[in-house]
């Protein structure tokens, strides 16, 4: 979710439009990054799914949020806080054809140039789907055999789906060795690594989401970020 947000931030300071979609129904929290809570956010995905409002009353312009000005904006359609609503959807499902018609009217209707979706950590339903309807796939991971078999299986899954355009993100590494680290997980999982992020304690205390990328752009956290635009934006 951090990096999601960190991405939407570069972006729009790049001039784009940029849509976050919190596709973790069942622990929603981008929201929070943006300084948001429940009474801000009057509807959301889950209302839209059940019927009860339209989709431009689940888009949130949350560009202010950022501290700093950008030629760009950043729109945030939240999840639902609420356990009541979580629970329902969670139970009652959704078909996923509106789902990937959501994908496509939210990125009209607010004429985005990026939709980036963050789905809940795993194998899910909401992942596979949001893998299926992909550009472009960030496997994001921390470099420790705890995480490595998820990994794994997360990979194979991608390419069973044609998902071709996959590449890893390693989390809070390690400064050291980090070459050596690229080119471990590029022989372990045979899929690129667009970005090792290091761990830094200063980005973990930095107060606002955008204004890190923003304030400290030679930062070697916002450099790691910066250079997985790259292949997000060919």
């Amino acid at each position: 979710s951090y990096l999601a947000t960190q991405l939407a931030t570069l972006l729009a300071a790049g001039g784009k439009r940029v849509g976050i979609l919190d596709l973790d129904v069942q622990s929603p929290g981008i929201h929070l990054m943006f300084g948001l809570n429940g009474q801000d956010m009057p509807f959301t995905l889950n209302d839209f799914i059940g019927g009860h409002c339209g989709l431009k009353d689940i888009a949130y312009n949350v560009t202010e949020s950022l501290r700093k000005a950008v030629p760009g904006e950043v729109w945030l359609i939240p999840a639902s806080t609420q356990p009541g609503q979580i629970a329902q959807l969670i139970s009652r499902g959704y078909d996923a054809d509106q789902l990937q018609e959501i994908f496509s009217r939210l990125t009209a209707e607010l004429r985005l140039d990026k939709l980036i979706i963050d789905t809940h950590p795993g194998i899910n339903e909401e992942a596979l789907l949001a893998i299926n309807n992909a550009h472009h796939l960030l496997i994001v991971l921390r470099p420790d055999t705890l995480d490595y078999e998820g990994t794994g299986l997360l990979v194979q899954v991608a390419r069973k789906l044609n998902s071709s355009n996959a590449m890893l993100v390693a989390n809070q590494a390690p400064p050291e060795g980090m070459d050596a680290l690229k080119k471990q997980l590029e022989g372990t999982f045979e899929t690129p690594v667009a970005a090792i992020i290091p761990y830094d304690g200063q980005v973990a205390a930095y107060d606002g989401v955008g204004a890190f990328v923003l304030e400290q752009p030679e930062h070697a956290v916002t450099r790691a970020i910066t250079g997985i635009l790259k292949p997000l934006t060919t």
